[in-house]
């Protein structure tokens, strides 16, 4: 199992008061969860929500600023642009202009994101036999 938190302040809808949440993505099972726990000290409410699925954006903003991006690069990437490409359409289920965008992508700069949403692509991306890689960005 791979996981990231990061804390943000939210309003609590039940006094007004400020919230202390904390935002989660995990890959259990290669499927990526994500969940958000959040605490009002003024009134007591506490809520927790979460899904199976891309992460909102609250919640990879919220792990990005305590953990940084990562970084997926791809190693020996000539002749894998189809291979890439097709991982990209199963994954994603995009486009074939999308995912000759992305191997294009993934082929020069990399793709940036939170550790977990491109582990779980690396995890796709090395089963069809390409090398890929997870940095810390920067």
């Amino acid at each position: 199992m791979i996981a990231q938190s990061g804390s943000y302040r939210d309003t609590c809808s039940n006094c007004g008061a400020e919230t202390r949440c904390t935002a989660t993505e995990a890959l259990i099972d290669e499927r990526l969860r994500w969940d958000v726990e959040c605490f009002c000290p003024g009134c007591g409410e506490a809520w927790h929500e979460g899904g199976v699925g891309p992460s909102p954006a609250y919640v990879r903003n919220a792990i990005i600023a305590a953990n940084g991006k990562s970084l997926l690069r791809i190693s020996h990437a000539e002749n894998v642009a189809a291979k890439i490409m097709k991982v990209m359409r199963d994954f994603e289920g995009v486009t074939i202009s999308a995912a000759k965008r992305a191997a294009d992508e993934l082929r020069s700069e990399g793709r940036s994101g939170t550790l977990v949403e491109l582990s779980r692509l690396a995890n796709a991306l090395r089963a069809s036999g390409i090398a890929a890689n997870v940095e810390k960005e920067g």
